[in-house]
């Protein structure tokens, strides 16, 4: 009975996660985050519930940042979960993917001259080169590293630290991108704004 009810929690918690819209967006993606809760307490070792919980959380931080709130407890909390995840398999790209973002997103979410936000940039950016070194064909991944090197290198120089070489990895980061994926605008954007940096 108990697989049942964690099998429910998790079709309605990730059937939710997929069809969210409109203002509700946030009271949703926490009773979401309940549900997993809910379906790990009855069946700890259940992976799936962890990282839809922690994909949850990471989008309740995304929808609140945009809501002009502080996410930074929702971004933490989701990067627990990938943590978790990571600690029982180390390999597992997705989550060290996601976990990477979560990290870039708290940073963004820092700054305003916020140091701690240097450290939150490293930890993705450390996260990234791990996946871009099992994944070196996933142009995605150079696209993302490239952003978070680029939002660093402008926090270190707004907080007066040297920005070291910052600027030129994510140029390089883009180009490589770009050399895999011709076609990614996202890409082709973000190098037009460090070109004008």
């Amino acid at each position: 009975a108990a697989v049942q009810e964690v099998l429910g929690h998790l079709e309605w918690g990730a059937g939710l996660q997929g069809t969210l819209q409109g203002r509700d967006v946030r009271s949703s993606y926490g009773r979401a985050i309940d549900r997993f809760t809910r379906a790990l307490e009855l069946e700890p070792a259940r992976g799936r519930c962890l990282a839809y919980r922690a994909n949850a959380r990471s989008l309740l931080g995304i929808a609140t940042l945009q809501a002009g709130e502080d996410p930074s407890p929702h971004f933490q909390q989701a990067i627990a979960d990938y943590t978790t995840i990571l600690d029982a398999a180390p390999t597992n790209v997705r989550a060290r993917t996601n976990r990477a973002n979560a990290w870039g997103q708290l940073g963004d979410a820092l700054r305003g001259r916020n140091p701690s936000a240097l450290e939150c940039y490293d930890r993705s950016l450390a996260d990234y080169d791990e996946v871009a070194g099992a994944q070196p064909d996933h142009p995605r991944v150079f696209q993302q590293r490239g952003w978070v090197r680029m939002e660093r290198t402008r926090l270190a120089i707004e907080l007066g630290r040297d920005p070291g070489d910052g600027y030129a990895r994510a140029l390089a980061d883009f180009d490589e991108c770009l050399r895999r994926n011709p076609d990614a605008f996202v890409t082709r954007t973000n190098r037009g704004v460090l070109h004008r940096t």
